[in-house]
C-alpha cells in the first residue's frame, strides 16, 4: 500500500516547482535575456528577425518618421517653406494605403518627438500638420540625437506591427551638426534595423555628411521643390546610393 504522506510531499514539491517556474520566466532573445524599456517593449536589434515583447498584429502600414530641423539657421523664411512643404506632402499621401507619420523636431525648446509612431495623430493628419505649425526656429543642430530619437519610435512600431510593414526615417535639414554629435552612429543604428534613411538638404548642396548613409539624397530651395522632394520619398527610388555602413554585430 502506497504512503499516503509522501505522496502529499511529492504532490506538495510539484505545485512549488510550478509556482517557482512561472514566477522566474523572463522573455529572452537568442543569445541572452532582452532588455525591456518602460514601455514594455524589448530593446532588439534587428526588429526585421525578432517579434516585440508586447502582443501586436501583422499590418502592411507605411512608417514615415520626419525629422525636422528647426535650428536658429532655418528662422524666417526657410521654417515657413518648410511647413508649406509638409502641407502640401500630406495633402498628396495615398488615401488607399494605410500610413502613420511621426515627427521628430530640434528648434528653440530642444528636441521633441512631437509625433509618436502608432498614437492617434500619427493617423491624423489635421494633428499632425498642428505639431508641425508649432515648430519655432532657434537653438543649435543636435541632428544625430533626433534621428536616434526617430530611430526609437520606428522601432517600437515595427515590433507593434509584427515587423510587417514599411519603415522610412526622412531627414530635412539645412545644415551639418553640433560638434560633438556622432552622425556615424545614429546613422548606422537606424540602417542596421532596416530602416531606410532619406534625406533632403534644404538651401545647401549635396555635400552634406548624410550623404554617405542616405538611401536617398536630394537637394531643395524652395518650398515647391521641397514639397515635390519630399513626395519622392513615399515612392522607390529609381536608383540607390548604396549605404556605407557596416551593421554593428
Amino acid at each position: 500500500m502506497k504512503n499516503p504522506i509522501r505522496n502529499l510531499m511529492a504532490f506538495a514539491l510539484c505545485l512549488m516547482a510550478v509556482s517557482l517556474t512561472a514566477c522566474t520566466t523572463t522573455t529572452e532573445a537568442p543569445g541572452g535575456p532582452t532588455p525591456v524599456d518602460n514601455n514594455g517593449y524589448m530593446q532588439l536589434r534587428d526588429p526585421l528577425t525578432v517579434q516585440g515583447a508586447l502582443q501586436g498584429e501583422p499590418s502592411d502600414a507605411r512608417n514615415f518618421m520626419i525629422v525636422l530641423d528647426g535650428s536658429g539657421s532655418m528662422a524666417g523664411s526657410p521654417i515657413e517653406q518648410a511647413k508649406q512643404a509638409l502641407h502640401a506632402y500630406v495633402d498628396q499621401l495615398p488615401k488607399d494605403r494605410e500610413i502613420n507619420l511621426g515627427l521628430v523636431v530640434f528648434d528653440g525648446s530642444g528636441i521633441r518627438t512631437a509625433v509618436e509612431l502608432g498614437s492617434a495623430a500619427s493617423k491624423n493628419r489635421s494633428q499632425f500638420l498642428e505639431q508641425v505649425d508649432s515648430v519655432q526656429a532657434g537653438g543649435s543642430t543636435p541632428l544625430a540625437n533626433a534621428m536616434n530619437e526617430g530611430t526609437d519610435s520606428l522601432l517600437k512600431q515595427a515590433q507593434r506591427q509584427l515587423n510587417y510593414g514599411d519603415y522610412r526615417m526622412i531627414v530635412v535639414t539645412d545644415g551639418a551638426p553640433d560638434p560633438g554629435q556622432d552622425l556615424d552612429a545614429a546613422c548606422s543604428a537606424a540602417a542596421s534595423y532596416g530602416f531606410g534613411i532619406y534625406t533632403i538638404g534644404f538651401n545647401i548642396d549635396d555635400g552634406h555628411p548624410l550623404k554617405n548613409w542616405a538611401t536617398s539624397y536630394e537637394t531643395a530651395d524652395s518650398a515647391e521643390s521641397l514639397a515635390t522632394k519630399l513626395q519622392n520619398t513615399l515612392a522607390e527610388p529609381d536608383k540607390y546610393v548604396a549605404p556605407t555602413y557596416s551593421p554593428t554585430k
